[in-house]
């Protein structure tokens, strides 16, 4: 599901990366969406075909709650923040 994620939002020049590959802010910018509609329109699919039906359900409610509390106003979005695990916990 984070590659699904990660490979579409690489469509805005909105990544971060550390110096050294530490660290990465991957950011979607005003106006913007997540997933292409084609993604979207398919996720359901994608999902209950690699996760089950159950698990798929329960995905796709996380992320409708996720978008209801989306700002109205124009806003940034940071889907994805991570740090390597050899550099967690250094500030």
């Amino acid at each position: 599901m984070w590659r699904l994620y990660v490979t579409s939002a690489l469509r805005y020049p909105w990544m971060f990366v550390t110096e050294g590959l530490e660290a990465m802010a991957l950011w979607i910018p005003p106006g913007g969406t997540e997933l292409t509609d084609a993604e979207t329109a398919g996720l359901d699919d994608f999902l209950t075909e690699v996760a089950g039906p159950q698990v798929s359900s329960d995905i796709v409610r996380i992320c409708d709650q996720l978008e209801e509390a989306h700002p109205d106003e124009p806003h940034f979005y940071l889907p994805l923040l991570a740090t390597h695990p050899a550099h967690q916990g250094r500030g």
